[in-house]
């Protein structure tokens, strides 16, 4: 289950459906092997220590993208493997928000900055952590 809107069309990011992980993984893998591309992928807090991953597939063919969202805990089955464009996103979102893409080919990157990055982004840590400099 995802929503579909057209390019430009406006929504509240309450309409995106939140699914379970392993529907969230099948609907990502499903639209890009029907031709659909992979557009965005990031991690955003709803409240509390929630994190909630947000994918948006676009088909260029209808004009339309399609988001869906899941709120995974502090791990999920990584993507990269099946689907190289989440590759980057996957990074990023361990990165940020400390929710580690398990079996990513660089997980244990990713994971040692998640944890610091998690604690950081969720307010329980000390101001002492700071972004690493790029």
């Amino acid at each position: 289950m995802s929503l579909a809107i057209r390019h430009l069309e406006k929504t509240a990011t309450g309409q995106i459906p939140v699914v379970p992980v392993a529907e969230f993984r099948r609907g990502i893998l499903d639209g890009v092997a029907a031709g659909g591309r992979l557009a965005a992928f990031f991690g955003a807090s709803p409240g509390g220590d929630t994190v909630r991953l947000t994918a948006v597939l676009a088909d260029d063919r209808a004009g339309e993208l399609r988001m869906l969202a899941t709120e995974p805990g502090e791990t999920y089955p990584a993507l990269a493997a099946e689907c190289p464009q989440a590759a980057g996103f996957e990074r990023e979102i361990a990165e940020q928000w400390g929710v580690v893409p398990e079996g990513h080919r660089g997980s244990s990157r990713c994971g040692s900055t998640a944890r610091t990055a998690r604690v950081a982004t969720l307010g329980a840590a000390p101001a002492r952590i700071r972004p690493r400099r790029r």
